[in-house]
């Protein structure tokens, strides 16, 4: 086969690959569900709007959304405005001469369904998730409505590194066999009427588990921004519930925390130590040669093992490497044209054609220097994300009483899988300081 059609199976593999991120076509869905139940010819105008009360003072605030530039102000005021129900009910338990919190349920439900989703629903996914783990939804928790759950799932996906270049799949039970290639499959040339030999024996698959794990993000809010601003209550849990869980996410792959099998433990990775320039003792690394980094990248000898393939380091690591000159003067991470500085004012992140991506998760405790650090190429897509649909949350409005405070806490199932360290190329030992 020419180099041409390897490159066009590569392609389409990829292609392959991509069309398996499940919980992104998840989300797809339930926003295209979404947007045609708000703009259906069932009624005039956006449904979504209409699922606020008129009298609802919290509808002036779509206006507000639409004078700060926000693309969509009716969408972030409704989730905003089904979260402030769900925390009144909560609130409203400990007032028992106001406003009941069945009212406040009502119009959270009355939300969902303008929104085109059956308030039960979310319960029939969340169902899956109580199926898998073991628990009940006592202690005061209640699940996320789907079409919040997904604007939630989006920010977490921004908020962290990994997940968005990840392929995600959904998941039904706490655990999930995935197949795993044991041994290669070949090819052979075969005489006429030659018996051909079995290159997949019983053993050539094996199974890998990915096991859903349990992560929390908290906020606190004031109760200023609950009953005055709608906008800032769904920024504010959004942004901090969000950016919590995706470090979690981040530590968990990089550096194998939390019992997460990741990439700095995976079993078949190829592992090797920065050459580097520092004294062998520095007990803060090396940092990085072109040799390291070439040697690296062609540590898995398949094209495979490059198609896609990106770089992950500490931002430290790459500051080092860009500052970094050989004998001449020249930086070893050249830009174009070997010039000192890029000509367009930019530093690149790219490396030997690669994309650079960075995290300041990425340990800087590795346990080659005392404050050394790793560098990892790999494909991301490779690595497996198993999303169990149905996020739960729970609200403490007594707690924090004393400050007028209420607490809010985010929790989701989310399972780490890399299934064949050896398209995993591990560089330790790198100066990240």
């Amino acid at each position: 086969m020419d180099r041409k059609l390897l490159e066009e199976a590569d392609r389409l593999a990829n292609e392959v690959r991509s069309e398996l991120d499940e919980t992104k076509r998840w989300i797809g869905e339930v926003e295209a569900k979404q947007n045609s139940a708000r703009f259906g010819r069932l009624s005039p105008g956006d449904n979504a709007l209409n699922g606020i009360p008129a009298e609802e003072p919290i509808r002036k605030q779509v206006e507000i959304a639409a004078r700060m530039g926000i693309s969509d102000p009716v969408k972030v005021v409704g989730n905003g405005y089904w979260w402030k129900c769900q925390i009144a009910a909560k609130m409203a338990a400990r007032n028992p001469t106001g406003t009941p919190p069945s009212d406040w349920i009502e119009r959270a439900d009355r939300w969902e369904k303008a929104n085109g989703f059956d308030p039960e629903e979310k319960f029939r996914h969340y169902a899956i998730q109580k199926a898998a783990v073991g628990e009940g939804a006592g202690g005061g928790g209640s699940v996320i409505a789907l079409p919040v759950e997904a604007e939630l799932r989006r920010q977490i996906r921004d908020s962290a590194v990994f997940n968005k270049l990840a392929t995600h799949v959904l998941m039904e039970s706490l655990t999930h066999q995935v197949p795993i290639e044991n041994a290669n499959v070949t090819a052979l040339i075969v005489a006429e009427g030659a018996i051909i030999t079995d290159s997949m024996p019983t053993t050539s698959f094996t199974s890998g588990a990915l096991t859903a794990k349990k992560y929390a993000g908290l906020a606190t809010l004031s109760s200023e921004v609950l009953s005055d601003n709608v906008i800032n209550l769904q920024q504010t849990i959004f942004s901090q519930i969000a950016e919590a869980i995706g470090i979690v996410e981040d530590q968990n792959i990089f550096n194998s925390a939390n019992s997460v099998t990741g990439l700095s433990s995976v079993v078949g990775r190829f592992t090797t130590n920065v050459s580097g320039f520092a004294a062998a003792g520095n007990n803060q690394g090396s940092v990085p040669i072109w040799f390291d980094m070439v040697t690296a990248m062609f540590k898995g000898l398949q094209r495979s093992s490059r198609a896609n393939g990106r770089w992950f380091m500490h931002p430290g690591v790459y500051k080092n490497l860009l500052t970094n000159v050989d004998t001449t003067t020249q930086p070893i991470i050249a830009f174009s044209n070997n010039a000192q500085t890029p000509t367009d004012g930019r530093i690149p992140f790219s490396i030997t054609g690669f994309p650079v991506e960075l995290s300041a998760v990425i340990s800087t405790q590795d346990s080659v220097y005392t404050t050394s650090s790793s560098i990892y190429f790999l494909d991301p897509q490779r690595v497996l994300y198993g999303d169990l649909i149905g996020m739960r949350f729970d609200i403490d409005p007594y707690g924090l009483f004393s400050t007028d405070q209420v607490r809010i806490r985010v929790l989701q199932r989310l399972g780490i899988l890399v299934p064949v360290g050896g398209y995993v190329s591990h560089l330790q030992g790198a100066k990240a300081v």
